[in-house]
């Protein structure tokens, strides 16, 4: 539900305080303020256009909270900020959140479909991984899963993969 700062002493033009004190409000963050709609003219133009992005950057936060839930808490992955009503930077601005959670969810996907092929008993699947730029898929169709893992460069040479007899374990 919107709010209306106190009104000027003429309720029908604006008020370069009571301008101030919305600007103040919305620029802490409360997008239940708006300006009188009763104003006439340029003034009434000027209060109808503030009110209308004051209206944007509040369903624009409530879109962007619910895909944070439902994405980050909830797991559905497909979801996605829904396209902004302006253009410009308010595109921009959803289009980059939308292309930030698709790259943090694309680990996962790739992740949970080689694994579920992995539980089917194909071995076969690879998981595409991307470096600087370039995409490559690993392990390579040729190559089985075990005589991969033997010849891939290790990223940490501190992480050994584990072995029956190792110096750290004594024989097993």
């Amino acid at each position: 539900m919107a709010k209306h700062v106190a009104r000027s002493v003429d309720d029908d033009r604006l008020d370069t305080k009571q301008l101030l004190q919305i600007l103040s409000s919305v620029r802490k963050g409360d997008f239940t303020v708006r300006l009188p709609t009763n104003w006439a003219g340029i003034d009434g133009k000027i209060a109808d256009t503030f009110n209308d992005i004051i209206e944007m950057m509040s369903e624009n936060t409530k879109e962007i909270e619910r895909v944070s839930r439902v994405v980050g808490r909830d797991g559905k992955l497909s979801q996605r900020v829904a396209p902004a009503t302006g253009k410009g930077s308010w595109k921009s601005r959803v289009d980059a959140l939308n292309e930030l959670i698709e790259n943090l969810v694309r680990p996962t996907a790739e992740m949970a479909r080689v694994i579920g092929a992995v539980a089917k008993g194909n071995l076969t699947e690879t998981v595409a991984l991307e470096a600087e730029g370039q995409s490559s898929s690993t392990p390579s169709p040729e190559k089985s899963p075990a005589s991969h893992a033997r010849s891939a460069p290790r990223e940490n040479s501190a992480v050994r993969p584990w072995s029956p007899v190792s110096p750290a374990r004594g024989k097993t």
